[in-house]
């Protein structure tokens, strides 16, 4: 299983939620989820991901802003080839794919990645590295009180369009 992708999951304990016959997924920020039927849902604190895959539209710019965004948090590239670049901290877990049709980024979707920061100065970090690197800025580090008294957390767009987010529960 993927470290990266544990580190996208654990802090916020990510757990299904239904509607009819659709299937969504929900973080738990220190809420009570349940499901919308009236169902509580039970959390193990894993993640059953491996690794996320993403398509971007040249991926030398996106190889560019990941360096240096995923870079302040600790992790690497740890895969590089021609058309797909790889990132994590001792498995490769978050996939980039170069691809003439991108899905498209929609800031009303709720779609967004979250990376996880050791400190404070990591989100910090993260943020500004992300803006220098061609990222847009979409909510700066600060702590996000209606999440949890201690959310500290700073959110970007990449260069794609996809919402990412450095976080810290300390």
């Amino acid at each position: 299983a993927g470290d990266l992708i544990r580190a996208l999951t654990a802090q916020h304990q990510i757990k299904p939620t239904t509607h009819c016959c659709q299937s969504a997924w929900q973080p738990n920020l220190g809420r009570r989820s349940t499901y919308r039927r009236g169902k509580s849902v039970q959390t193990t604190g894993t993640t059953s991901f491996d690794h996320v895959s993403i398509g971007v539209s040249d991926i030398k710019r996106a190889g560019k802003f990941y360096d240096a965004a995923l870079g302040s948090l600790g992790y690497t590239r740890l895969s590089d080839g021609e058309g797909s670049l790889g990132y994590g901290d001792k498995a490769v877990a978050l996939w980039l794919g170069a691809t003439k049709k991108p899905v498209k980024a929609d800031m009303e979707s709720g779609l967004h990645f979250c990376f996880v920061a050791k400190d404070r100065k990591a989100v910090d970090a993260f943020h500004a590295a992300a803006l220098k690197a061609g990222g847009s800025d979409n909510g700066k580090p600060s702590v996000r009180a209606d999440y949890s008294p201690n959310y500290y957390a700073a959110f970007v767009i990449d260069p794609d369009g996809y919402r990412i987010e450095a976080y810290c529960g300390k």
